[in-house]
């Protein structure tokens, strides 16, 4: 069976970035859009909480220590949840887009990103996601 995450009135952000200053700026500008945000520093961090499979979305960067955002994607997949996701990446390199492209042109925004590029995404996942 295969469990769908549909966004109710506040939906739940699911940030995963081993960068401090990242996590707090992106916390701050998801609240201040009404989203709910909880941030891990690591994969496997976010993998030990059971509340991330009830996120509604996850913002991961795709290059952690450890076990790698691409990883944590296929992980959450593997437990037959669908969750709309975006990678974030400050690494400009052409072998990770390559990636994204053959998992189904994944949604990905570089580092810096503008607030309103991430704001209209969500809002686009996530109503694509409810509908």
């Amino acid at each position: 069976m295969e469990i769908t995450h549909v966004a109710g009135p506040t939906a739940k952000i699911g940030l995963v970035d081993d960068d401090a200053s990242i996590r707090k700026s992106v916390v701050r500008l998801l609240r201040a859009h009404g989203y709910a945000c909880k941030a891990y520093d690591s994969a496997e961090m976010a993998l030990a909480d059971p509340e991330l499979l009830r996120m509604d979305c996850l913002l991961i960067d795709i290059q952690l220590e450890g076990i790698s955002g691409i990883e944590l994607r296929d992980r959450v997949l593997a437990q037959r949840i669908h969750m709309p996701h975006i990678f974030i990446s400050a690494c400009a390199a052409p072998d990770w887009r390559v990636c994204l492209q053959q998992m189904g042109n994944s949604p990905c925004l570089g580092k810096p990103f503008e607030e309103w590029e991430l704001i209209a995404l969500l809002d686009v996942l996530l109503q694509t996601n409810a509908g």
